[in-house]
C-alpha cells in the first residue's frame, strides 16, 4: 500500500516542484518541465482510467499498464504528450542515450533507443549511445496480436517519430553494427505482466481478435491468447455472427501462461464461476437442463446461474450402479442436483443426484417424486 500510494503521488509532487521552480525563476526549462509533467499526468489518467475498473490486479500493476500501448495504439502516451506540449522541450525530444561500449553488448540485453529517422531499407535507425546508429527492422517495431502471417507473428510495423525513446532488446551485434527490437522488449515486459495477472488471479478486460473452429483469440497485454469454446459458452448462432464478436470486449482469467512455449490460454468461464461462487457452495441444490450425454456422464446447464455447465458424472447419478446414463436421462430434460465441488482454477463444477436419494435407486425408480420431495430446499448435507 505504501508503494502504491507513493506511485500515485509521484507525478503531482513533480508538478508542484516545477511550479516552485517557475515561481523563483521562470526559466524556459522550468516552464517546459511543468508542461511536460502536466501533460504526462493527464495522459496517464486518461489511459489508466478506462482500464482500472476492468483490471482488478494490484494498484501498482494497474498504474504500470499506462506505459504499454495496445496493438493499434503503439505509442498513445508519447503521442498525446507531444500533442500537449506542442513544440516545447525540444531538448527532451532529442534525448540522447548515454554512451555504451558496443563491444560489451550481448544479444538479449535491454538498451535505451531513440528514433533518429526512417531507414532507407525500411524500419528505423536508432541511437543507442554507440558510435554508429542501430537498426530497427520494420517487423520489430511493436506488438500486434492480430498478426498471424509473415516471418514474425504477433508483431509488426507502426509509424514512429524522430525523438521517440523506447527500451529495445539487442538481437544482433557485429562489430559496431547493432540490430535491436522494440517488439521483443515489449513482449518480455508483457509476459511479466501476464505472470503477475495470473498470480493475482485478476480479471482482464480483453478484446476479441478473431474466432475459429476450436475457439477465439483475444488480446491480453498486447499478446494473442487462446480462448477455447469450452470456456466461453455461445450458441451456434452467436458463434456464426463473427461481425459482432470481433472487436467486442470480454472479461477473462488466465488458464495457462507459459512464456517458454509461447502458450497463453484464458477463460471467460472462470470469471462467471467466480461471480457465482456464493450460489455454488457444496451442498447447494440447483436446477438444470441436460444439454448432452457422454459415456462418462451428463452435462447439465444450470438455470439462473449465467447458463454455466456442470458435470454429473455417471458414478454420481445413483447409489445403484448405472452402466449407461442414456437409459436414465435424455437431452432437454429438467433435473435437480446438488453441487459437490467447484474448482475455481479451471471453472469446473461437479454435480450429484445420488446425494438427493433417501435410499439406493430412488433416482432410477421415480426421480420426479424425488425432485418434488426435495422441493425448494436450498441445500442438502453432503
Amino acid at each position: 500500500r505504501a508503494h502504491a500510494a507513493r506511485d500515485r503521488n509521484r507525478l503531482p509532487a513533480q508538478v508542484i516542484a516545477a511550479r516552485s521552480a517557475m515561481a523563483s525563476r521562470p526559466s524556459r526549462a522550468a516552464k517546459g518541465l511543468l508542461m511536460l509533467l502536466q501533460a504526462t499526468t493527464m495522459v496517464t489518467a486518461a489511459y489508466v482510467g478506462p482500464h482500472a475498473a476492468a483490471y482488478t490486479g494490484p494498484t501498482a500493476l494497474r498504474t504500470t499498464r499506462a506505459s504499454t500501448a495496445h496493438a493499434a495504439q503503439h505509442v498513445p502516451v508519447w503521442a498525446a504528450v507531444r500533442s500537449a506540449r506542442a513544440g516545447v522541450l525540444t531538448a527532451v525530444e532529442a534525448f540522447k542515450p548515454p554512451p555504451i561500449d558496443v563491444s560489451k553488448l550481448q544479444k538479449g540485453q535491454i538498451v535505451v533507443a531513440t528514433v533518429i529517422a526512417p531507414a532507407e531499407v525500411g524500419g528505423y535507425t536508432m541511437d543507442i549511445g554507440g558510435p554508429e546508429p542501430a537498426y530497427l527492422h520494420g517487423l520489430e517495431v511493436c506488438l500486434l496480436p492480430n498478426v498471424t502471417k509473415g516471418r514474425l507473428k504477433g508483431q509488426g510495423f507502426t509509424e514512429l517519430e524522430t525523438g521517440d525513446t523506447f527500451e529495445a532488446l539487442v538481437t544482433g551485434v557485429k562489430g559496431e553494427s547493432v540490430n535491436v527490437s522494440i517488439a521483443q522488449a515489449q513482449r518480455s515486459v508483457a509476459w511479466k505482466r501476464v505472470a503477475a495477472i495470473a498470480q493475482e488471479d485478476a480479471t482482464y478486460r480483453s478484446t476479441v481478435l478473431r474466432v475459429g473452429p476450436a475457439g477465439a483469440t483475444v488480446e491480453l497485454e498486447s499478446m494473442p491468447a487462446f480462448l477455447p469454446w469450452s470456456h466461453w459458452r455461445l450458441t451456434p448462432e452467436e458463434r456464426a455472427d463473427k461481425s459482432k464478436l470481433i472487436g467486442s470486449a470480454l472479461d477473462v482469467k488466465v488458464l495457462e501462461a507459459n512464456a517458454a512455449n509461447d502458450r497463453l490460454v484464458v477463460s471467460n468461464r472462470r470469471v462467471k464461476v467466480e461471480n457465482r461462487l456464493g450460489q455454488l457452495a457444496p451442498g447447494q441444490v440447483v436446477d438444470g437442463i441436460v444439454v448432452s450425454l457422454k459415456p462418462f456422464g451428463a452435462v447439465i446447464r444450470l438455470m439462473d446461474l449465467d447458463d454455466l455447465d456442470g458435470l454429473l458424472h455417471i458414478s454420481q447419478v445413483s447409489r445403484t450402479f448405472v452402466t449407461d446414463i442414456a437409459t436414465v436421462f435424455s437431452v432437454g430434460e429438467h433435473i435437480r442436483c446438488v453441487v459437490i465441488k467447484v474448482d475455481v482454477s479451471d471453472g469446473s463444477i461437479q454435480l450429484s443426484t445420488k446425494m438427493l436419494e433417501d435410499k439406493a435407486g430412488d433416482m432410477l425408480n421415480d426421480r420426479e417424486a424425488l425432485f418434488q420431495k426435495v422441493g425448494d430446499a436450498a441445500t442438502v448435507e453432503t
